[in-house]
């Protein structure tokens, strides 16, 4: 797993920890990311059982922060229920990543109805 695929998923998992309830909708979506980009599921679970701060986002260009803005959001929504630790802590993702205001208000309302493409493209006027 290379070291912005490992950023990616140690926040997922924070996320998906912030409420106190890591759900298995939330864990399924988790490998599913992970394993799609050519993580291991030993590595993963690894990651899982035994998480560890992500630290900085500075490293991760646009296109990568759009496409972890937008993990977050599933991973959210995964379970169905919008937790506010959950969006707290997306709130101070966003905004370490540069983001404006309101992108995730705009992420978490349309994440489930939006064609990808059109939601990273509504993402660009949040970029900062």
């Amino acid at each position: 797993m290379d070291y912005v695929l490992r950023k990616q998923v140690s926040l997922l998992i924070e996320l998906a920890l912030s409420d106190n309830k890591f759900d298995l909708s939330e864990k399924a979506y988790l490998m599913k990311f992970a394993s799609s980009r050519g993580a291991k599921n030993s590595e993963i679970a690894r990651m899982i059982n035994n998480p560890t701060p992500t630290g900085s986002l500075e490293m991760l260009n646009l296109t990568q922060k759009i496409e972890l803005m937008l993990s977050c959001g599933r991973v959210v929504v995964a379970d169905g229920v919008i937790e506010p630790e959950e969006q707290t802590f997306m709130y101070e993702v966003a905004k370490k990543m540069g983001f404006k205001k309101g992108v995730v208000d705009y992420l978490l309302k349309n994440v489930t109805t939006l064609p990808e493409t059109e939601l990273k493209e509504g993402f660009l006027t949040f970029a900062g």
